[in-house]
């Protein structure tokens, strides 16, 4: 993992933060998403430079999850190392969308909301 991927996987994805369990560095179909939640059907990417150089490949993969109902928030590496507490607030806003959009009020199995 990169500095900035265990900054935002110490600092923000702990089960105890967020309700959920996300993996890192996770294979689903043809993929390794830096970080992904089975249960939100939530991927969270972390854009260094080399993203500048593949974007339309990072667009049709995302076009291609969406087809499947998972969403990808895609982060820059500049956003973490400048404002992480503006990223952690962004993470948990989309978090929270996330569970209303799939659960629309109710429950998921085992999580007291």
């Amino acid at each position: 993992m990169t500095r900035t991927e265990n900054v935002v996987w110490y600092e923000i994805l702990d089960k105890r933060k967020t309700g959920f369990k996300f993996l890192r560095q996770k294979p689903v179909y043809k993929f390794i998403f830096d970080f992904y939640c089975r249960e939100l059907l939530l991927v969270i990417e972390i854009d260094g430079g080399y993203h500048q150089k593949i974007k339309h490949v990072d667009r049709e993969r995302d076009l291609f999850l969406k087809n499947l109902n998972m969403e990808t928030l895609r982060i820059t590496n500049e956003e973490i190392l400048n404002d992480l507490e503006k990223v952690r607030l962004r993470i948990m806003d989309y978090i929270e969308e996330r569970k209303v959009s799939l659960f629309k009020g109710k429950t998921p199995k085992g999580k007291g909301f």
